[in-house]
Order: structure tokens, then sequence, then C-alpha cells
């Protein structure tokens, strides 16, 4: 039992404290101290309002570069002159936009990630987003696209309605290896909308399958995963605890039956530890509502 302690509390230790980020400069702070068009030097920009070409002769943020049209990075929150929302960052003083113009993904930007993406390695990917509305020019919402392995591994965010930053969550397995991340705007409606984007975090969270990260217990079987309001476990022996916990290690749920409520639980990543006659095991898995 101590053993398996201290091997949670490892594992558990690895997702929280010693995390590594494998986007380089995922909140895009570093960069020239103004804002930025095109992320190039020279690069045409929109001039509505007057005064904007003046900002195209700055680079963007550093590890990043340009894929198509001009995406660009904010800092000091407005650019005098132009039709840009006075926005703020998510959190720092940069974030970056990406708008649609009129055609899909037509603006975008790349960087190599730190390490590459491992085919079948399950990973996490948080990122913020606000909409970009030029001063109400644009009415209609935007997308992004979050693009790794030539589009083999594509998540693609919500719709963008309100100013307000939003922050999401998503897991995924990676279908094949990776070098780079792409981030595009989608064009799904309307009039040039646009995506504010920051503080994006990728993290490596298992790879041998998020049903065998550690089973102490064999004959333990966890389903459906991802579940939605039920979750059961199926096994041979007497099973004398089960705890549902969350990523900052508390525990949520506990009880010894084989068929679990999990209706209360919100969508996102959870261990559930099950005590049995034989052991333990401990596994992930996600509420999908």
């Amino acid at each position: 039992m101590k053993t398996t302690f201290l091997f949670f509390a490892f594992i558990f230790s690895l997702y929280t404290c010693f995390a590594q980020n494998l986007i380089p400069n995922g909140d895009f702070e570093l960069g020239p101290d103004s804002s930025s068009a095109g992320w190039a030097v020279g690069y045409p920009f929109d001039t509505i309002g007057g005064g904007c070409n003046s900002q195209s002769l700055l680079n963007g943020p550093y590890y990043w570069s340009v894929v198509s049209g001009s995406p660009d990075r904010m800092v000091w929150t407005h650019m005098p002159g132009c039709n840009w929302d006075n926005d703020s960052a998510y959190s720092g003083k940069a974030y970056c936009v990406f708008g649609s113009g009129n055609n899909n993904y037509s603006e975008a930007g790349k960087a190599t990630l730190f390490s590459q993406l491992e085919k079948d390695s399950l990973y996490h990917l948080h990122y913020c987003l606000s909409w970009q509305t030029f001063e109400g020019v644009s009415t209609d919402p935007c997308q992004i696209a979050i693009i790794f392995n030539n589009i083999g591994d594509s998540i693609i965010s919500p719709l963008i309605t309100t100013k307000v930053w939003n922050c999401y969550d998503t897991l995924f397995f990676a279908t094949s290896n990776s070098t780079e991340i792409i981030i595009r705007g989608i064009y799904p409606n309307g009039l040039y909308p646009a995506a504010n984007v920051d503080n994006l975090f990728l993290e490596k969270i298992s790879g041998s399958g998020i049903n065998n990260i550690y089973t102490s217990d064999e004959n333990v079987i966890v389903f459906p995963n991802p579940a939605n309001n039920f979750l059961n476990i199926k096994t041979i022996n007497k099973i004398y605890n089960i705890e549902i916990i969350d990523l900052y290690d508390r525990i949520l749920l506990r009880n010894n039956k084989s068929l679990i409520d999990t209706s209360c639980l919100t969508s996102g990543m959870y261990i559930i530890r099950i005590k049995t006659d034989k052991g333990f095991s401990i596994n992930y898995f996600f509420i999908n509502h």
C-alpha cells in the first residue's frame, strides 16, 4: 500500500507540478515591445482608420512564423488609428489575433514544438480565446483550429461570440508524430471575423493510453471511457473502496459499488482509484456530458 501511494503521488506531481509546456512562447509575451502586424518586416497591413502601416515594421512573437495571411501580435491593448477592439491580454501584455479574411483558414501561424508530438500518446491542450470585432465591423462569430500532423490532429474551438476571455481544455491522442503546431482562423460566416488567442499550453499526459497508465490489478476494467452519466467497474475481485479524484488530488466521490453515478461531475479528466482484495488499480478516465 505504501508503494502504491508513493507511485500515485509521483504521477500526480508529474502532471501538476512539473508539467512542461511543449509550445514555445505560448503566451506570446516574447517579442517586440509594441503591437505588430503580419509577423514580418514590411508586411502590408489593413489601413482602415489610418495610421496602421506604421505598425507593420515590427516582427511578431518569437519562435512563431507566418503560414498565411497576416496574423498580429498585440501589446498594450490598442493600436492608435486602427479599428481594433481595445482589448487586454488574458494574462501579461501580449496576445495574438487570427482573422479569417474572406477565405477559410486565411490567417495562420506556426511554431516548432519543444518536444515532438508522439503517436498514440495522450495530450492535454489548454488555450484562451476572445472575440475580435474590429470595433463592431464584424458581427459574426469566429473560430480557430489548432492543428498538428498536417490536419491529422485538429482541435476546433467553440464559436467565439463574446469579448470576454474564456479558456478551454481538451484531451486527445496523437494519431502520428508531429514537430509543429499551427493556429488558423476559421471563416464560418460573416465579414472578417477574428479571434484573440492567448496562453496556449500543451503537455504530454501518457505514452501508453488512457486505460494503461498504471494498473496493479489487471482484472479491473473501467468503462465506458469517456463516460457520461455512469461509470462501470468490472472485476472478478471483491471491491473494498472506489475513489474518484480530480487532478488537484481532491476526492470527489467515494463508494464500493460497481456502477457509479457520474452525472454530478463536470466534463474533464479524472482519476479513479480502486481497492480490491487483490490490490489497487489507478486509472485515468474522462467525462464528456
